[in-house]
């Protein structure tokens, strides 16, 4: 005899010796679930969803006891079963539909999930639900001391990380140590130029940065040494200079590479040997179009990328270039993709590389999932997987607002570091649509995050 049943048999003999009593309605309802799913949604709690029918709405509503979901890592889920999470919604139901929010799930996780119903002290259940929750995890870190910076630059040297770059207000470029045992600043001498989107490396253990020029850090006295401009040739007999505004850099083999930036048309690469300090022009290009600004840069598995960037006369195949240095070839990759595969118009991005795989996201540009549309700072944020020339979606960071409510962090002009293969990423802007009537603030954030990929 099932529950239901022996619970009719005693209140049937509870009615015989009642005095009298008039006997309850008991009504025999089954509900039935359809279409149980698992809702993502960006930078909000994720949603488990359930659409139910059964015989005698009313009826259903007046004996309901509770209703939620149930979900664990196995797929063995029930009320009764300990290692099941459950989500009690209790006896307010208002359609016939009911929602609720899944938080504080793991990341890069496979769930099992069933919805329940509980009348009469009973409790059913739909079919359950299989889903798998993004990988990465986003830590916040105590927020930078500065007044926050925009298109800086970031290096690591000794365990420490180095930020350099200036605020959109002022003329000069602030240095600053982070220690992350400690996830403590320090503010370092100023650096003897400025502009926006300088960009750094380190060859043996030595942090440069290129801005107009060639700077070298001297760490034990906290000072710049000025290294060159770039090679001469028959054009600039004297030397030659990319600039500074959006300059892109990639190291191989103990040898730096530096291009792109504005103003640098159709002009190729300087390669400098700090072994013996000398410079030379390369064209690594070979017909690939370098006519791009602040675009990302990172090496992966002795080949380097260039990804992005406010691109002139490209291509909608052309934001990914693949450099291999050994060959002193180029090719395209086609396009930056969201998880739409719709191809995305991306400036001002963060990339780095732990672990033998590449970051990348964040940035200007278009909005992942619509061509064209909400044109801002973005918080979407990818793997790249060279071999097959994919971008799987990560987690966003996100962080409640006053009210609680859980926001995604929209970023463009960030910085990232990487300091005993623990990556770091923070500051830049919240820039709206550069384009847009609206008079919609830019926000300068100083908050500072840990990337912990799995």
């Amino acid at each position: 005899m099932n529950l239901f049943s022996r619970f009719l048999l005693c209140l049937a003999i509870f009615s015989i010796f009642s005095c009298g009593e008039k006997e309850p309605d008991i009504i025999d309802i089954t509900p039935s679930f359809t279409n149980t799913s698992f809702i993502f949604v960006d930078c909000r709690p994720s949603f488990l969803v359930t659409d139910f029918s059964v015989e005698d709405e009313d009826m259903f509503r007046t004996h309901l006891q509770d209703h939620g979901f149930i979900y664990s890592t196995t797929n063995v889920n029930s009320i009764e079963d300990e290692s099941s999470m459950i989500i009690s919604k209790g006896t307010d139901l208002i359609l016939n539909q009911f929602v609720v929010t899944s938080e504080n799930l793991l990341t890069n996780t496979t769930y099992y999930a069933r919805a329940f119903l509980k009348i009469y002290d009973q409790y059913f259940y739909s079919d359950e639900i299989i889903f798998t929750t993004r990988p990465g995890t986003w830590n916040k870190l105590g927020d930078f001391p500065g007044d926050g910076l925009m298109n800086a630059t970031g290096f690591s040297i000794n365990n420490k990380g180095y930020i350099v770059g200036k605020n959109p207000n002022q003329f000069y470029s602030e240095v600053w140590e982070y220690d992350p045992e400690f996830d403590s600043w320090v503010q370092k001498n100023e650096a003897p130029f400025s502009s926006s989107g300088p960009s750094s490396f380190v060859i043996n253990n030595v942090g440069y940065v290129y801005c107009n020029a060639l700077w070298r850090y001297d760490q034990s006295m906290d000072t710049w040494i000025h290294n060159g401009y770039g090679p001469a040739n028959e054009f600039t007999p004297e030397e030659y200079s990319k600039g500074c505004r959006g300059v892109s850099s990639f190291v191989i083999d103990n040898k730096a590479y530096i291009g792109c930036g504005v103003g640098n048309t159709n002009e190729g690469f300087m390669e400098f040997n700090a072994l013996n300090n000398e410079w030379q022009l390369l064209d690594l290009n070979q017909g690939i179009n370098p006519n791009r600004s602040y675009s990302t840069s990172f090496v992966l598995n002795d080949m380097a990328y260039i990804v992005g960037g406010d691109m002139s006369f490209y291509e909608n195949d052309e934001s990914i270039i693949e450099y291999d240095l050994q060959n002193m070839t180029s090719v395209y990759k086609g396009i930056f993709k969201g998880e739409s595969s719709l191809g995305l118009d991306r400036k001002e991005m963060i990339s780095f590389v732990i672990n033998d795989e590449a970051f990348l996201g964040m940035g200007y540009g278009e909005f992942a999932n619509e061509f064209g549309i909400r044109v801002g700072s973005q918080s979407d944020f990818y793997k790249y997987e060279p071999d097959i020339n994919w971008w799987t979606r990560q987690n966003n960071p996100t962080q409640a607002d006053e009210n609680g409510i859980i926001n995604c962090v929209e970023r463009a002009g960030g910085v990232s570091i990487v300091v005993n293969g623990r990556a770091f990423m923070g500051l830049g802007v919240n820039r709206p649509n550069e384009n847009s009537s609206e008079n919609t603030e830019t926000i300068i954030y100083k908050d500072f995050w840990e990337f912990i990929p799995n």
